[in-house]
Parts: structure tokens; C-alpha cells; sequence
């Protein structure tokens, strides 16, 4: 069996003679985050769970309280991060220099994101609910925590992944109002 990664490219328009980004519903402002820098194990232990939940609720208070986003989707990689998605109007006109300035304002507040995926809107994306080749776990949405839900356990039936694809499916529709 051959391992891959599936990803999706943000679709996005650029001004070519000012390089601005022409907004895009699809060029949202994304972060990456890896627990590498801050608790690593080979299984994924509570003690990662903990770290991950701390931080998306460190991300989230820091993307409302500060930058007043309204907008915020967090999924467990899959791995030992997670991604988040701002998908506020005013994010999407984000040039890569001020994508730059909220991935060094998030630093300055603990929050290590990944700088080029924040920054690069042609960055590619992991799709929402692929499976990580390493891990074997699903890329889910962060509902009310970070749970593990490993492929074998969905294909055998006992992890039934409809309330992940509903609350994905809730935040998508909110996001035309």
C-alpha cells in the first residue's frame, strides 16, 4: 500500500501588478500548530490532548478577544497538531505581510503556528476528514475537545463521524449569513 497525503490548494485571485490578494471566499486565514515544540510522545497521550485542548482555547480567546474574528474552526490534524480557519470577510483581504504580523503577534502570546502556512495563501491545506498516513486517525473538527478517531474504528462502525460532518456542516452555512 502506497502512503499519500491529499491536499487542497486555497483558490485565490492576486492584483499582479500590486501582488494583493483579491478577495476569495477560499483565502481564509489559516494556522497550523505541531506539538512538537512543546510535548512530544510516539502515541499521542492525554498529556498531548491537554496541551492541543490548552491551546486552542489560548488561539480561539487571542482570534475573538484581539482580533475581534468571529469565524474560527479548529480540526485535529490527525497527528500531534491541529489547523484552525478564520474565515471572517476582513481575513481573507489579509496580504502575506499582515498574515506574517498575526502569526508574530500570536507568538509574542505562546501560540507557535506555523509562520508559512499563516503567511502563504497558496500554501496547501490538509483536507477535513482525510486520514493522517502516519497516525491512522481522522482530521476532525475540535468540538468540544481534541478526540481521536482512528480510521479502523469508523470503517468497522464503531465511530459514527455524522455530528463532526454537522457541525462542520453548520459552520459552513453560518459563514454565508
Amino acid at each position: 500500500m502506497t502512503d499519500y497525503k491529499k491536499e487542497i490548494e486555497r483558490k485565490h485571485k492576486t492584483n499582479t501588478l500590486k501582488n494583493k490578494p483579491v478577495q476569495n471566499k477560499d483565502s481564509n486565514l489559516v494556522t497550523q500548530y505541531d506539538l512538537n515544540d512543546v510535548h512530544v510522545c510516539d502515541n499521542l497521550c492525554n498529556e498531548c490532548i491537554a496541551q492541543m485542548n490548552k491551546l486552542i482555547d489560548l488561539l480561539k480567546k487571542i482570534l475573538t478577544d484581539n482580533f475581534g474574528f468571529s469565524h474560527v474552526i479548529f480540526f485535529f490534524s490527525g497527528n500531534k497538531g491541529f489547523h484552525c480557519y478564520v474565515t471572517d470577510a476582513s481575513a481573507r483581504h489579509f496580504t502575506g505581510i499582515v498574515r506574517q504580523s498575526v502569526a508574530s503577534y500570536l507568538k509574542k502570546h505562546g501560540v507557535l503556528v506555523d509562520e508559512n502556512v499563516t503567511r502563504d495563501v497558496k500554501h496547501l491545506l490538509k483536507a477535513p476528514f482525510c486520514v493522517h498516513p502516519k497516525s491512522g486517525y481522522v482530521c476532525v473538527p475540535v468540538i468540544e475537545g481534541v478526540e481521536k478517531v482512528h480510521v479502523s474504528d469508523v470503517v468497522c462502525g464503531n465511530v459514527n463521524l455524522e455530528r463532526y460532518y454537522k457541525y462542520f456542516e453548520d459552520f459552513v452555512n453560518k459563514m454565508d449569513e
